[in-house]
């Protein structure tokens, strides 16, 4: 491990460098009136600033989550050994005041004491239990080391708690840099945390997942550990070989990609009762033996190695964008002035009319996108009634080959124990196959979104030469004379960690071919910054940045499945009729699937929910093309504007002019240079992750 790339102090040195040149280029940007420009780096500079790791910790209750938090923090913050404990969704955020915030359903907050935290967010009594039903989640504000350094951990319910493990498994998860599983020696993986791994993440999330097996210290002997937390490895790894397998097939190439990332899952074996000790005490000896700072250097070289260096390639691609633009224009202005007023007309003229061209050109590659779009959904669509068929099959012959014992059945606190069972079996089954196939579909959906990606990405790339091509119209040099060669180089650069470094797949080689035809590195960056946008938004992106599209279907699926028989309990005991034999029973309930399965057919369920978000990632990226664009052809046309004005200008003026686009190019070129040993390490980071 590369210690110097990992720790936060140095990723944090990255992030202030990259924010004076976003400040710097914003600046350039202003004194050449490229509004747009100017405002794109001002949003990004305050969106690197704002920017927090969130770290999730997960597990099932008794796994010792809380005691790992505040091993974490050093200091015994979030109540912890209590059956069950945490009740609400708890978020540890740094401030040097501490104290605490509860937030109600109802959007209200109180402010607590620390100490009393612990009367909102359990269970240990049936006032603490009614009080934290109306609490959405509590905000712990604390001066810890560990989120000092821009780090939110957000404890969570239980994993067997599943009404609430939907709800955040739906709004939490996709938010999350990474998500840590707390597990223990006696019951390693066990059957709701496998559930977790294969219905509620996809296959390509494991690179933000770490294990942790807490008490390893109930496990005397050193052989004994390696054995246990080996074993844990393997049970996670054909979990999430089992689903890939199942979703695509094992000869697909996401099964082979998936194959390649599971012999490196990330698993710490660790006693955080004894680190809390250690550091409570000011025990170095009990820390180091704990396992806690293996564990802590691996989550902050994930954090900041691999995920945060992701988020610093947008903005430095958006500085060499800025770049560009910036010499362009300067450049343009300066020698613009030596035109006579009729060649400048001349060429204004032919310049206004290439710049409605690329208006109708930009038009026609929004409506592509369109196109695109609604073939992807039709592609989708056509597929989904078929499945209904199958789903309910499948449920009929889950419900049938369940095993029961008959003579159970004489008492109705049998049936309702059969049913019950029998509910929670079924709901399963449709949970796992909806979510797996909602995986497959949205996977299709994602491949065909990366290509029309490409596509545009290309399109921008071509308007930029194009826009850059009409302001050198009206100079008389040409481009190598006036550094641009240098421009390319450094872009070049920024492309090259992109493509080398972030494994994009389609895109990195469309990235690969623009550099090789001279189109500058920036425009080539927008293709990894959208990756990065979407990875967080809709579709997991191929650089790791994971959303999870099915969750709200498979919350969706839980909903009605629990409903199948659940809610129907009542018409088979009800108007006293007494018990019902087993056949009568099973008949009820292969109705109740029938019924259930057909009104999702009727609704349209999959195909809504799927549709849904599939046109909202086509529509980012239609509204991204559209503003890039735009920003092209208006900051040009500014420049245009204001080289007309430029002409009205006396000979001092002019001469005050040429002094100024001279110190800007001067302060663009100081700004990449000052920019580039950042973006060396950050080519470093890469390579040792």
């Amino acid at each position: 491990m590369d210690t110097e790339n990992t720790t936060y102090e140095s990723y944090h040195g990255m992030v202030a460098n990259i924010n004076t040149a976003l400040a710097n280029m914003a600046d350039l940007c202003g004194r050449l009136e490229l509004t747009e420009a100017q405002e794109k780096l001002e949003n990004s500079k305050n969106t690197l600033t704002q920017n927090k790791f969130s770290v999730g910790i997960m597990g099932e209750f008794k796994r010792g989550k809380s005691t790992v938090i505040n091993a974490l923090l050093g200091q015994e913050i979030m109540p912890a050994d209590i059956l069950p404990c945490s009740a609400t969704m708890n978020r540890v955020t740094y401030d040097t005041n501490p104290r605490a915030e509860v937030i109600m359903h109802d959007g209200t907050v109180k402010n607590v004491n620390i100490d009393g935290i612990a009367d909102y967010v359990t269970k240990t009594n049936e006032d603490n239990a009614n009080r934290a039903s109306m609490v959405d989640q509590a905000v712990v504000y604390y001066p810890c080391i560990f989120c000092q350094n821009g780090v939110d951990i957000v404890d969570t319910p239980g994993l067997n708690d599943d009404e609430r493990m939907d709800k955040i498994s739906e709004e939490i998860i996709p938010k999350l840099d990474a998500v840590i599983m707390v597990v223990v020696p006696g019951a390693p993986f066990s059957v709701s945390e496998a559930n977790f791994v294969r219905n509620k993440l996809m296959a390509s999330d494991v690179g933000r997942l770490i294990f942790v097996v807490n008490k390893i210290d109930t496990i005397r002997k050193p052989k004994d550990r390696e054995r246990c937390v080996q074993g844990i490895k393997e049970k996670v790894q054909k979990a999430v070989l089992d689903k890939t397998k199942e979703v695509y097939g094992e000869d697909s190439p996401e099964y082979e990609e998936t194959k390649s990332k599971v012999g490196n899952i990330r698993i710490y074996p660790i006693s955080a009762a004894n680190a809390l000790d250690g550091r409570l005490e000011h025990d170095e000896d009990l820390v180091e033996e704990s396992g806690i700072k293996a564990f802590e250097d691996g989550l902050t070289y994930l954090l900041t190695a691999e995920r945060g260096v992701l988020q610093l390639i947008k903005p430095i691609q958006e500085i060499t964008a800025a770049y560009t633009n910036v010499k362009s224009a300067a450049q343009a202005l300066k020698e613009s002035q030596k035109l006579s007023a009729a060649e400048f007309e001349k060429r204004q003229k032919e310049a206004m009319e290439k710049i409605e061209k690329l208006r109708a050109e930009k038009r026609a590659e929004l409506q592509s996108i369109t196109v695109k779009k609604n073939e992807t959904l039709a592609a989708i669509k056509t597929q989904i009634p078929g499945f209904y068929d199958e789903l309910e099959k499948r449920l009929i012959t889950v419900a049938e080959n369940y095993k029961v014992n008959k003579a159970s059945l004489q008492t109705r606190e049998g049936q309702e124990e059969m049913l019950s069972a029998l509910s929670s079996q079924v709901s399963q089954a449709m949970n796992q196959r909806i979510s797996n196939y909602c995986e497959k579909l949205l996977g299709e959906a994602k491949r065909a979104l990366e290509g029309q990606m490409e596509d545009s990405s290309k399109f921008l790339g071509v308007m930029n030469v194009e826009t850059e091509n009409i302001r050198f119209s009206f100079t008389n040099k040409k481009k190598d004379d006036d550094g641009f060669g240098v421009a390319l180089s450094i872009a070049g650069a920024v492309g090259e960690i992109a493509t080398t470094f972030m494994g994009l797949g389609g895109i990195s080689g469309a990235i690969e071919g623009w550099k090789a035809g001279g189109v500058p590195g920036a425009v080539a960056g927008f293709a990894t910054g959208f990756a990065a946008i979407f990875g967080t938004a809709v579709f997991c992106s191929s650089i790791g940045l994971v959303g999870l599209p099915f969750l709200a279907i498979s919350t969706v699926a839980s909903g009605v499945s629990g409903r199948i028989i659940g809610e129907k309990i009542g018409e088979v005991f009800g108007g006293g009729k007494g018990n019902k034999e087993y056949k009568a029973i099973m008949q009820m309930v292969r109705e109740h699937i029938y019924s259930s399965i057909e009104s999702m057919r009727k609704g349209n369920m999959l195909e809504n929910e799927i549709g849904n978000r599939v046109s909202q990632s086509f529509a980012q990226l239609r509204q991204m093309v559209d503003a890039e664009a735009d920003q092209m052809l208006n900051d040009t046309q500014q420049t245009l504007d204001k080289m007309k004005e430029n002409l009205t200008k006396n000979k001092l003026e002019r001469e005050q002019i040429e002094r100024r686009c001279n110190d800007i190019i001067d302060r663009a070129n100081k700004i990449m240079e000052d920019i580039q040993p950042t973006i060396e390490r950050i080519k470093a980071s890469r390579q040792a992750s």
